[in-house]
């Protein structure tokens, strides 16, 4: 008995890796074994030992009803077929239950693994905005790295941005996090998706009214740094964009503010 848990835990980070390669590669191409592959991987992961039991929630009973929303305009309100509106859903349901419900240290190794990669992923889109190089297809003046559109270049680093800075502005992390922070808005601004930027800015707006005033007080400090930083790294590619080596504007994002 001993030998199997030790061998599940030995497997997990594979398990963990192998699904989100596999839905890496359906963001770019529409490829339905690759989308179902990644979610058996994920169910798989589910099916390992449990040491935690669900527990529910008001955020997971809003989650679970949303996904269970879209399952039923999937599968009655919507005439036409479409697999991805049954594959969507299930990602998300399945990783949030593989979150939940896995024991602690495989939902933090999962989790640096999947910073790991999004950490690549905003240093590939950096060296195509800031070179032109890395393009798997035409070259373009926003980055979309391994990705068919920026819009969904934009989704994934946001994926990784709004968890990394909730748990340095939560007081946790020291200048690791702080630095992946920064890389991570780096590569959302090479994007120049109006989508992402509107996306980021309610995540934080979310996230500071979730936490409360008392809480944002305490960590005033950490939350300057952020913004003194995230400044910065808009100075840099307005002044890199200045120089006529790369184009980068924010005009369309206040035509949409405004």
């Amino acid at each position: 008995m001993k030998f199997v848990s030790i061998s599940k835990r030995a497997f997990a980070p594979f398990f963990v890796i192998a699904a989100l390669l596999c839905l890496l590669q359906t963001s770019r191409y529409i490829d339905f074994l690759f989308w179902w592959l990644g979610l058996c991987l994920l169910a798989a992961l589910a099916c390992l030992q449990q040491e935690r039991l669900f527990t529910l929630s008001w955020i997971n009973s809003a989650l679970i009803g949303f996904c269970l929303l879209l399952f039923t305009n999937a599968l009655y309100l919507n005439p036409a077929y479409y697999a991805g509106g049954i594959y969507f859903p299930s990602t998300l349901l399945i990783a949030f239950i593989v979150a939940s419900y896995r024991p602690v240290w495989l939902t933090q190794t999962g989790f640096k693994i999947f910073c790991a990669i999004v950490a690549l992923i905003a240093v590939w889109a950096l060296v195509q905005w800031l070179t032109g190089w890395g393009f798997l297809s035409g070259k373009s003046a926003r980055a979309v790295a391994l990705f068919s559109s920026t819009n969904t270049l934009a989704t994934m680093l946001n994926l990784g941005l709004m968890p990394v800075l909730g748990f340095y502005l939560l007081g946790r992390g020291g200048r690791g996090v702080y630095g992946l922070t920064l890389l991570l808005f780096a590569g959302l601004l090479t994007t120049q998706s109006r989508g992402g930027y509107l996306g980021l800015l309610s995540g934080i707006l979310f996230f500071i009214t979730f936490v409360g005033q008392t809480l944002v007080v305490e960590q005033w400090r950490r939350y300057r740094a952020v913004a003194v930083g995230f400044l910065a790294v808009l100075v840099f590619f307005k002044f890199y964009a200045w120089q006529g080596v790369a184009s980068w504007c924010m005009d369309q994002v206040f035509a949409t503010l405004s």
